[in-house]
């Protein structure tokens, strides 16, 4: 049969069990989520890493041409596969693993391309897994490629995309962030809740979960591995996306209510905007994108009705910044991504000059503090002190800093619409500011605050109302992460405006600050893993722009 796989070397032979090929794909496909594949091979690190791990399971001492040449060999089987399927009357089982077709045309194509011969009745295992290294497929089987988009182990090779990006909206009712994002096959578009420190990204399925890429890796494969997961899964119900036997098994939870669910670990097709910063460029696909098929009951509570799921961003392997880290790092692409909150904002994956309108680059103003990260994979920053109108709130400054039992210190979150202060730090910072503004008569407050105020009691400015600053005093004294009166300042009801800023009771089991949402509206805030640091630009109403400002005309 005909095939454009380079030829192999009868040198580099030996005899692989089913154990060790299924071994061998599976370091495979680790190494193209990690980003080690450049076209249709690997780079030398890649080779260099599948070597001596393969030898390491199973006492071997092959060298790199004997892996090189299975791989060519199972390129090769690939390719014999797709040309059958690419021919008529030929179709392939997927519950079966091996291409169908009626006698008469076995025997008639068979005369004509007898090596075709020994994959009559042949089962195939590990095809799906040849597809997503070597080509994707279609739901019939047949060979296929998505035109519209750029493919990045082949179209794209070469090309520093610069950054990524999704548009954010604020759902009013919740004040959680949601994001659609394209997946699958027919791509469709899917609506997430954004969690800044959600360990990966699950969504339900299901309903209505069509894809003709879906896979789900086995138990203890190295995808297992990579999710941390240690349970193999198992579904009674009918085989479909999210229940497969044997497949690995992780948690999901609904970051509001806290409620976990057992979890398939899957993989599919996403694709995401590109942009050199200032404008929207082509859509770039994942292939292999790792996630959960979680249950729906996750969905019951606290979320959006519109979203099928939530996406993490959290430090973790499996997340979406870390995946894309991973794919797109050959090409040039920084661990580094970006929120810019705002009822219309934008989130940025990768270190590149962000624009917004009127032509503003919004990272020139960053100041940067070191980034702590938990051993959740929570985002954490070092706040030393509190002033308010330049003037030092006291504070039990004990409570700013992470104890040995991983309690206190300083976090930020997407789920927390306000920020939530420790009540002894609550309460000195209330104090301290009604205090500074205690020319202002004070209205009955709205919950959940505690000090509102007559909105016309204030003057308007470029940042909003002119009350006093409260300034973050970070891991230096002269670094200083200010909050104008657009963040600290709140319209709870018409015509109360309130600080923005909540109680979260004497209980010590969790983080003593969280920077809620809202204080991080119209700021950009960078999160640079290559560099363990902070990005923060306090206000960009300062610089006559906001996260509502990016051009997003020619998305279609």
């Amino acid at each position: 049969m005909g095939s454009n796989a380079p030829s192999s070397s009868d040198r580099t032979r030996t005899n692989w069990t089913p154990t060790m090929e299924r071994f061998f794909i599976d370091l495979m496909l680790d190494q193209m989520h990690r980003g080690n594949r450049l076209g249709h091979t690997f780079n030398k690190q890649a080779w260099t890493d599948m070597l001596s791990i393969f030898n390491a399971k199973f006492g071997c001492k092959y060298d790199r041409d004997t892996l090189k040449s299975h791989y060519t060999n199972l390129w090769k089987q690939y390719n014999d596969v797709k040309n059958l399927l690419e021919q008529n009357g030929f179709s392939w089982d997927d519950t079966r693993k091996l291409v169908v077709a009626p006698p008469h045309v076995w025997n008639a194509y068979i005369k004509g391309q007898p090596d075709a011969q020994v994959y009559r009745n042949r089962t195939l295992t590990n095809f799906s897994d040849l597809c997503l290294i070597y080509a994707y497929t279609q739901a019939d089987g047949r060979y296929s490629r998505c035109s519209h988009d750029i493919d990045f182990d082949d179209d794209a090779l070469g090309v520093n995309f610069g950054v990524f990006l999704l548009l954010l909206q604020k759902d009013p009712k919740t004040k959680l962030y949601v994001t659609n994002i394209y997946k699958r096959t027919p791509s469709q578009k899917v609506p997430f809740v954004v969690d800044l420190n959600g360990r990966l990204l699950w969504v339900t399925c299901e309903k209505s979960y069509r894809s003709s890429t879906y896979h789900a890796p086995r138990c203890r494969s190295t995808q297992c591995s990579r999710a941390d997961s240690h349970y193999c899964h198992i579904c009674s119900t009918r085989d479909g996306p999210g229940c497969h036997n044997n497949t690995c098994g992780v948690m999901s939870m609904n970051p509001v209510t806290g409620l976990t669910a057992m979890s398939e670990l899957a993989q599919d097709v996403l694709s995401i905007q590109s942009t050199q910063g200032s404008n929207p460029g082509p859509m770039v696909r994942v292939p292999q994108f790792l996630f959960t098929c979680a249950p729906s009951l996750l969905l019951q509570r606290g979320l959006p009705s519109t979203v099928q799921g939530v996406a993490g961003l959290g430090h973790s392997p499996i997340s979406l910044p870390t995946q894309l880290a991973s794919h797109f790092g050959s090409a040039g692409f920084a661990p580094t991504f970006a929120l810019c909150l705002a009822p219309k904002g934008v989130m940025f994956f990768g270190d590149s000059p962000y624009y917004m309108l009127p032509n503003v680059d919004i990272t020139r103003p960053l100041s940067y503090t070191p980034l702590i990260i938990s051993p959740q994979g929570e985002y954490y920053m070092e706040v030393k002190s509190i002033k308010i109108n330049d003037k030092d709130v006291p504070i039990d400054t004990a409570l700013l800093s992470i104890n040995k039992q991983g309690v206190g210190g300083t976090k930020l979150s997407t789920i927390n619409p306000y920020t939530i202060l420790h009540h002894s730090i609550f309460k000195a910072v209330t104090q301290f500011f009604s205090k500074e503004l205690s020319a202002i008569p004070q209205v009955k407050p709205v919950a959940p605050f505690s000090v509102c105020f007559n909105s016309k009691s204030f003057k308007n400015s470029r940042v909003g109302p002119g009350v006093p600053n409260i300034d973050l005093v970070l891991h230096d004294k002269h670094v200083m992460w200010r909050i104008y009166g657009a963040n600290s300042l709140v319209e709870a009801a018409p015509g109360v405006s309130c600080l923005a800023f909540v109680d979260g009771g004497m209980k010590n089991n969790g983080a003593s600050i969280i920077i809620g949402a809202y204080q991080m509206e119209n700021n950009l805030v960078q999160f640079d893993m290559a560099r363990s640091r902070l990005g923060f630009s306090s206000s960009l109403l300062f610089y006559k722009t906001s996260c509502n400002n990016f051009n997003f005309t020619a998305i279609p």
